[in-house]
C-alpha cells in the first residue's frame, strides 16, 4: 500500500526518513528513480489566492452518524 502511494519516492519514505530520525548518514539508492516527483511548491511557482466565495461548491455528501458512548 505504501509502495501504491508515494510510488517511486519509496526509498525516501521509507529509508531517508528513517535514517534521519536516527541520524544515520544518508545513503545513495540501489536504483535509480525512473519518474522523481516535483516538489509542490516552489518559489518561482504563482499562488493564486481565492476567497471562500470563489471556490467550486463542495461535493454532495452526508455527515458521519454520531456515535455516542
Amino acid at each position: 500500500m505504501i509502495a501504491d502511494a508515494v510510488g517511486a519516492d519509496l526509498h525516501r519514505v521509507l529509508e531517508d526518513n528513517a535514517r534521519a530520525f536516527y541520524r544515520l548518514p544518508a545513503k545513495e539508492p540501489r536504483f535509480a528513480d525512473p519518474a522523481p516527483t516535483l516538489p509542490l511548491f516552489t518559489p518561482q511557482s504563482p499562488t493564486l489566492r481565492l476567497h471562500r466565495s470563489e471556490l467550486p461548491p463542495p461535493p454532495d455528501t452526508m455527515p458521519l452518524p454520531k456515535i455516542e458512548r
